[in-house]
């Protein structure tokens, strides 16, 4: 009966690990997908920040050539 009991709960403990496997390989998956966007993510936000950055400065180049011929 003690025998029984144990080998009850080995295999109840195995089936846990399984489980608790595949979360985890789930999770992890989870997680490069998300590092990935944010990768994507940041590339365009500096794509973004370069453009705006050349527009600023050719605006404010014009501003000057407009307050020049004023």
């Amino acid at each position: 009966d003690s025998l029984q009991e144990a080998t009850d709960a080995r295999n109840l403990a195995k089936e846990e690990v399984g489980r608790l496997t595949i979360e985890l390989q789930q999770v992890r998956e989870d997680r490069d997908m998300q590092k990935a966007k944010v990768n994507i993510l940041t590339a365009e936000v500096e794509k973004y920040k370069e453009c705006t950055g050349k527009s600023t400065s050719e605006l404010e180049g014009l501003m000057t050539k407009t307050n020049c011929l004023e």
